[in-house]
């Protein structure tokens, strides 16, 4: 584009020299058709140029835009990893606590007992309490005496 300028303003410049030395209406006319052509494509380049300003400028604001969307996105995930941090170690101690409190139930249980309920929380991940469904335990199938189960 800055070349296409370049090469109009210089045609016109020649065009301004020859007209001192034009001799004919045919040449005058020529030389002005080729001025005014000249001049067309100076302003179809300063045209462009502006709408290329315009674009870069529009572009730079969004460039921004986005870059105070990721800022403003960075500063949510380090707050959420905060967050997450201390959930984390809310549920740890929870956990210590629950794994402290089971040690204290065991001892209420029987040997036989506890192998059950081992065995049922091994087999179900980790989970030994199971629903009950028409007097039958869901985690072994055992069934389980109707007075028990009414008071379950």
């Amino acid at each position: 584009m800055d070349i296409r300028l370049a090469q109009a303003n210089e045609r016109i410049r020649k065009n301004e020299e020859r007209v001192r030395s034009v001799s004919g209406n045919k040449e005058l006319k020529a030389l002005n058709k080729e001025s005014s052509t000249a001049g067309k494509v100076i302003r179809q380049a300063e045209k462009e140029a502006s709408e290329l300003r315009a674009r870069q400028t529009e572009q730079g604001l969004l460039r921004e835009a986005r870059e105070l969307e990721a800022e403003r996105i960075k500063s949510d995930i380090e707050s959420l990893r905060g967050e997450l941090g201390t959930k984390g170690a809310q549920w740890q101690a929870e956990l210590e606590g629950k794994k402290a409190e089971r040690e204290v139930l065991r001892a209420d249980l029987t040997d036989g007992m506890y192998r059950v309920y081992e065995n049922i929380r091994q087999k179900r991940g980790g989970t030994a309490i199971v629903p009950l469904k028409q007097e039958a335990c869901q985690g072994c199938y055992m069934h389980v005496p109707t007075q028990l189960y009414v008071r379950l």
